[in-house]
């Protein structure tokens, strides 16, 4: 069995990358999750990892050379029966495991079932693959129809975009945190505290934490925290890994060697890929609140205002000023109905309103 090595899609707006090096060689042995070449696009690099234990076979792309996304660079082997390096016209096709819907779906949407990496143990290509495949590559395939402009980037941006606001039946939900307690914690850092509240509470609504496939909701397993990072050429969402095993202090800290990397261009690949939620704060611009766009195939953003002191009334009659942050949940409704979405905006009113549970439930 063998594995073709694809260029990896490091995100919505990546049409190619370039093959920085390779760190194996022609007949070298190699072990399933080792790296053995590194890739890069505008804006980040990325560590290609073997997909299995056994030899690399094929390099198809040399370092230094620039192909577009999906382009297989290489391929590894359970064995090296094969001549090495073969040139492509005296190879013999390779069977490929996978599910005979897999395959159906494969032919219709067009797509080589070889550059499909499949999710299971097993090594058996998944309808569900086939499809997170497709939604990857639909951004670039898009691009590649429309007119070319001076910005690549702005230009994916608004494809993307376009095409989640199209598709998706967007809701939104208001509401408001009172932040008095949190704010006047010593050295407090409000996006972080957003990003450990929705972790927190994604875990007891693991409804809205996932990607809506053609075949259905896909729950993920950890909460993968997007979080928007703005630069000059567009913005980048980039990831936060098990964030509901994060404390605050750790999330702030990943926040800021995140944003640093991003601007710098050295996000890896990693960093950028996997959200399964998404949090954009507009606040610090002054934006009093809003409802941002789905990052399909996700089915859930929260939206983020501004801190503001508002007059309320106690519960005696006085008026008293009040540290309110403005939220706006935005669901899929389609994975969701009104009420889980609004549990879960609940939720996380909840944690802002009372940070001693945010950092209790490490």
């Amino acid at each position: 069995m063998s594995w073709k090595i694809g260029m990896p899609n490091l995100g919505h707006t990546m049409e190619e990358g370039k093959v920085s090096e390779w760190l194996k060689a022609v007949g070298d042995q190699v072990l399933k999750g080792e790296v053995i070449a590194v890739v890069e696009s505008d804006k980040a690099s990325f560590d290609v990892e073997s997909p299995a234990d056994g030899f690399l076979t094929h390099i198809h792309v040399e370092g230094g050379n620039t192909v577009a996304v999906g382009t297989a660079i290489g391929e590894v082997a359970v064995q090296m029966g094969a001549p090495v390096s073969a040139p492509a016209t005296s190879t013999k096709p390779n069977r490929i495991a996978a599910t005979p819907v897999a395959k159906k779906l494969a032919q219709e949407l067009g797509i080589d079932l070889s550059l499909v990496t499949a999710s299971s143990s097993d090594g058996l290509v998944s309808k569900t693959d086939v499809q997170l495949f497709s939604d990857q590559q639909m951004p670039k395939a898009a691009l590649e129809k429309s007119e070319p402009t001076s910005n690549n980037i702005r230009r994916a941006i608004s494809t993307a975009v376009t095409h989640s606001w199209q598709n998706i039946p967007h809701v939104a939900l208001h509401s408001h945190a009172n932040v008095d307690v949190l704010m006047n914690l010593a050295n407090v850092e409000i996006t972080s505290s957003i990003v450990r509240a929705c972790a927190l509470a994604l875990v007891k609504h693991p409804r809205l934490n996932g990607w809506q496939m053609e075949d259905g909701f896909k729950a993920a397993e950890e909460v993968n925290m997007g979080i928007s990072i703005s630069l000059p050429s567009g913005v980048v969402n980039a990831v936060i890994h098990e964030a509901q095993a994060q404390s605050i202090a750790s999330i702030s800290e990943k926040i800021k060697t995140l944003a640093e990397h991003a601007k710098t261009k050295q996000l890896p690949g990693k960093d950028i890929t996997g959200a399964s939620f998404t949090v954009s704060n507009l606040g610090r611009w002054g934006v009093d609140s809003f409802a941002p766009i789905i990052d399909a195939p996700q089915v859930a953003i929260l939206g983020v205002g501004k801190i503001q002191k508002v007059a309320v009334e106690s519960d005696v009659g006085a008026i008293a000023f009040q540290k309110q942050l403005n939220l706006t949940l935005v669901f899929d409704h389609r994975a969701n109905d009104g009420v889980e979405a609004a549990q879960l905006l609940q939720s996380i009113v909840g944690y802002l309103e009372n940070p001693s549970l945010m950092e209790s439930s490490i």
